[in-house]
């Protein structure tokens, strides 16, 4: 007797997703009519010019915001329609966060830090998976180190180790080398390529530098609200040249 193989459904899926804000009269469209899928294991960088909506995007697929229409989903489960209580769930279990500025405790260790999250929503302190993933993130030597005893771009790997503690769906990244220098940055992108080619991590960045960009499986360019190209293996000069040309 055959078997019939069901595809797995993309890690994310957005289906024509518009946000508009202010009233309908005079409302204004941050994105209009965006579709785009996400396999799982793929890492995908956001890029435009400020106001692009590409920032709104990651917001509407992460569950942060909901869509004015359109759909969202994550491993196949819809999340737009969700309740208040839903989502904090959703945001919690299956989806990390990994921003510009670390939001690391000062007072907590790189350890302590990494399972603060299991902590606080009651949880096991999961701290043999913290110690896991300091490992992963190429700091098993800095466990007991507080935030103020690391570099920049230290910091933010154990900002990723501990968007990673719950092992989500999903990681989004905003602008995560913002606020690191170039060396540093560069740890940072090589340590999410890799976590997505070996680890499997769906990842999802905004960026508005195209080097950071280039260290992506393909670019997403959003225009006015539009999702006008997407780019793969494209270079760093090649997809500065897209943005400014359609400035």
């Amino acid at each position: 007797m055959s078997q019939t193989l069901v595809e797995a459904p993309p890690a994310l899926r957005l289906r024509d997703v518009t946000k508009r804000y202010g009233r309908a009269a005079d409302a204004t469209a941050v994105l209009s009519g965006v579709s785009a899928a996400f396999p799982a294991g793929t890492f995908t960088a956001l890029m435009g010019p400020s106001g692009s909506g590409k920032t709104t995007m990651l917001m509407c697929a992460a569950g942060l915001t909901r869509p004015t229409t359109g759909t969202v989903e994550v491993a196949g489960q819809r999340i737009d329609n969700l309740s208040d209580k839903q989502l904090t769930r959703l945001r919690r279990d299956r989806v990390g966060f990994v921003f510009q500025h670390f939001n690391l405790i000062d007072s907590l260790t790189a350890v302590e830090n990494v399972y603060l999250p299991a902590r606080l929503a009651g949880r096991p302190a999961l701290r043999g998976r913290a110690v896991e993933l300091l490992n992963l993130v190429g700091l098993g030597e800095r466990l007991k180190h507080r935030p103020a005893q690391l570099s920049g771009g230290q910091r933010q790997r154990v900002a990723i180790a501990r968007a990673l503690l719950t092992e989500p769906v999903v990681l989004f990244a905003d602008e995560p080398t913002g606020a690191l220098d170039q060396e540093a940055g560069r740890e940072v992108l090589d340590l999410l390529r890799r976590l997505a080619t070996e680890q499997g991590t769906t990842i999802v960045m905004v960026t508005h530098d195209a080097a950071a960009a280039a260290a992506a499986d393909r670019v997403l360019l959003l225009f006015d609200g539009v999702l006008s190209a997407e780019l793969h293996g494209a270079s760093a000069e090649e997809i500065a040249h897209r943005v400014v040309s359609h400035r």
